[in-house]
């Protein structure tokens, strides 16, 4: 059986390439890891706090291992560019695809602003090792953004450029304020179809700042042990709370989020903070039981945020996240809970004006 050409798998070898290993050059720029000095690789936790944190929330450190809203930022003049991966787990996945899951994509552009999706990785989603090339059509020096995936761990990571051309680091987003966002499974990407159309990622080129993600697919429970580790996070100016998918029904949120709060703006005093209720479920709807429980949560998160408001913390704010897609939200899903690429985008957008008020007038 025959395919389109451009679907096949193509074997790359050495021949002509140089090729960097990103955890050890200073070639390219990591964003996305804040540990990353500290920890020599690519997990989005301090390994120093493993002891820490293992006990009270040890698959949110297992999870952490996952690459969601990291980004390589580099500056080259290669034609063609290659990735030489090792990835963690070769698990299929639900709902994602091989790409999103454990592959890369590539935006170029000659600024950040114009950056453009140029493709992303083709491998054997069964193997845990891969390379792949992308090609470079403009004829000057580029800036390239190479997105990590989603949902699991990158072991090692080369990129390689033939040995004629030159690849340098690319500072975007010097001395710019970042945004810590935590979450769920939506949070960690889960169900773009690739790594850069997750909200974290869509959001970091909307607002041309950097992102932290700390989504945890499935154990977003507020403990507030992670959220010490998070808070004292230096040089960030708003932190998003996004829990309440996992928190809500098993009564967590409610027992939480004062506390956790409370703990941001102890080790933040003058970081924003805003809290996101839960996006849609068909099943709220058909089930009145499950309804009812959601319209109490969302009450819940913004009668809290209006009362530390009235107590003098105007740095709070509430974002009603069943409101975002509107009448036709299923259709925005990919099994009426996690978003599909139209979702995210939608959400995206739904969250840069929010955010767009929150940062230039305050409400």
């Amino acid at each position: 059986m025959t395919f389109d050409k451009n679907f096949e798998i193509k074997k790359i070898d050495d021949e002509g390439i140089v090729w960097h290993n990103v955890k050890l050059t200073d070639v390219v720029k990591l964003y996305g890891l804040n540990w990353l000095e500290e920890n020599k690789d690519f997990n989005r936790l301090p390994k120093s706090k493993k002891d820490y944190l293992e006990p009270v929330c040890p698959n949110v450190v297992r999870l952490a291992n996952c690459t969601a809203g990291v980004q390589a930022h580099f500056k080259t003049n290669a034609k063609r560019i290659y990735i030489d991966v090792e990835i963690a787990s070769k698990d299929n996945l639900s709902g994602m695809t091989p790409i999103a899951r454990a592959g890369f994509d590539l935006y170029v552009g000659k600024t950040f602003e114009d950056l453009k999706f140029f493709g992303s990785s083709a491998y054997v989603p069964t193997e845990t090792a891969y390379r792949h090339k992308f090609v470079n059509y403009y004829e000057e020096d580029v800036l390239c953004v190479l997105n990590f995936p989603l949902y699991t761990g990158v072991n090692n990571l080369w990129i390689g450029v033939e040995e004629d051309k030159y690849i340098i680091p690319h500072e975007t987003f010097k001395d710019k304020q970042r945004v810590i966002c935590y979450g769920t499974s939506i949070t960690q990407g889960g169900c773009a179809s690739r790594p850069g159309l997750s909200y974290t990622n869509l959001l970091s080129r909307m607002m041309q700042v950097e992102w932290l993600n700390y989504g945890f697919s499935g154990n977003a429970f507020g403990e507030e042990e992670l959220i010490e580790v998070l808070s004292k996070i230096k040089n960030s100016s708003l932190f998003i709370i996004d829990y309440e998918a996992n928190a809500g029904t098993n009564g967590k949120l409610k027992l939480t989020l004062r506390n956790i709060l409370e703990v941001i703006r102890k080790n933040n005093p003058s970081i924003k903070i805003l809290v996101i209720s839960r996006i849609p479920y068909l099943f709220d709807e058909i089930v009145k039981d499950m309804g009812d429980v959601r319209k109490d949560l969302r009450k819940f998160q913004e009668d809290l945020i209006n009362e530390l408001r009235e107590k003098g913390d105007n740095n709070l704010y509430f974002m009603d996240g069943s409101k975002i897609f509107g009448d036709n939200y299923h259709e925005f899903t990919v099994d009426t809970v996690h978003p599909n690429d139209l979702g995210f985008m939608k959400f995206s957008e739904a969250v840069y004006k929010k955010i767009n008020l929150i940062m230039k007038s305050g409400e």
